[in-house]
C-alpha cells in the first residue's frame, strides 16, 4: 500500500460523519479489527494487572467492550451504512479480539499470583507410583 493510500485511508477513519460504504472504503472493516485487538490488549492488560479479581464479570464486560465501541463508532462518529458492510463490520474480529483479551488476562493475572499458582501446584502434586498400578473395579459389565 503506498503512503498516500495510506493517509486516504487514515483520513477516512478519522473522518466524521463521512458516512463510508463497502464501495468508497472497503478496508473499514479490517480497521476495525485492528481496533477490536487494540481494545484488547489493553483491557486485558488492566484486567491482568488491576488488583481486584473480577472473575466473569470482567471478562462479560471486556467482550461488550470489544464488540460494542467499535461498533458503536462506526454507527456514531463515522455514520458508516452497515447494512452495505453486511456483518464484516460489525462482527469481524470479535471472537480473535475475545481470545486476545483472555490470553493476554491469564497471562498478566499469572504474572501476579506466583505464590497462589505454587500453592495449587503443591495440592495438586500426586505420587506417580499411585497412578503407574491399574485400577480394577468389579463390575457387571
Amino acid at each position: 500500500m503506498s503512503a498516500s493510500k495510506k493517509e486516504s485511508n487514515l483520513g477516512k477513519i478519522f473522518a466524521v460523519n463521512s458516512k463510508p460504504t463497502a464501495t468508497t472504503f472497503p478496508e473499514l472493516p479490517d480497521y476495525i479489527v485492528w481496533a477490536r485487538f487494540v481494545l484488547a490488549v489493553g483491557y486485558g492488560i488492566w484486567l491482568g494487572t488491576s488488583s481486584q479479581s473480577r472473575g466473569g464479570a470482567g471478562v462479560m464486560f471486556g467482550l461488550n467492550f470489544i464488540v460494542f465501541v467499535p461498533m458503536l463508532y462506526c454507527t456514531t462518529f463515522l455514520g458508516a451504512d452497515s447494512e452495505s458492510y453486511g456483518t464484516k463490520l460489525l462482527f469481524s474480529g470479535v471472537f480473535n479480539g475475545f481470545a486476545l483479551m483472555l490470553l493476554i488476562w491469564i497471562y498478566f493475572y499469572s504474572l501476579d499470583h506466583v505464590e497462589d499458582e505454587k500453592i495449587l501446584f503443591d495440592v495438586a502434586e500426586v505420587d506417580v507410583a499411585d497412578l503407574s498400578e491399574p485400577v480394577v473395579e468389579d463390575s457387571e459389565f
